[in-house]
């Protein structure tokens, strides 16, 4: 009876792995930067990035003086990154359009965070320039390692209190 469970607990863990081998890996990053020209503006926000396939997949950033972009998000490549652009809101007005250098040019894939080199706030319409000069960087979101460290603790707890 001991063998049969163990051999469909073997088989589940099995296809549960086969499962997560396949998930795609899904990474959030936070953005920290400025626009230096004509005034300073500070910008924050986050955007997450399918890893496997390479597209951003929600986008938010704040820019002081104005409404937020979040909206047609598009990844464009560049020779030593990607060109990460939205608008803000549903038939946004403005445009922010973000350099950053990634490991592979051309795609966030494999990505793990890196500078921001430029970038331009523009009227969609017009191509007016409101703001340029970006520069910053992304990094890595922390919430998924503080839930993994939190699951761990659990489990070891539970571990312990069995044992007594």
């Amino acid at each position: 009876m001991g063998k049969k469970i163990l051999g469909i607990l073997g088989v589940a863990l099995l296809v549960v792995w086969a499962g997560i081998a396949q998930a795609d890996v899904i990474k959030t990053f936070g953005v920290i930067g400025q626009f230096a020209t004509p005034t300073t503006r500070t910008m924050d926000g986050t955007f997450t990035v399918d890893e496997t396939t390479g597209a951003v997949t929600k986008l938010d950033i704040d820019v002081t003086g104005f409404v937020g972009f979040y909206d047609n998000i598009s990844v464009t490549p560049a020779s030593d990154g990607v060109m990460l652009i939205a608008q803000n809101g549903v038939g946004g007005v403005n445009q922010i359009q973000l350099h950053i250098l990634t490991p592979n040019p051309g795609t966030f894939m494999g990505f793990a965070g890196g500078p921001i080199v430029g970038g331009t706030i523009i009227v969609f319409s017009t191509g007016q320039v409101l703001a340029s000069g970006a520069s910053g960087s992304v990094v890595p979101e922390p919430a998924t390692i503080a839930l993994l460290g939190i699951g761990l603790v659990g489990i070891g707890f539970a571990q312990r209190r069995k044992s007594l």
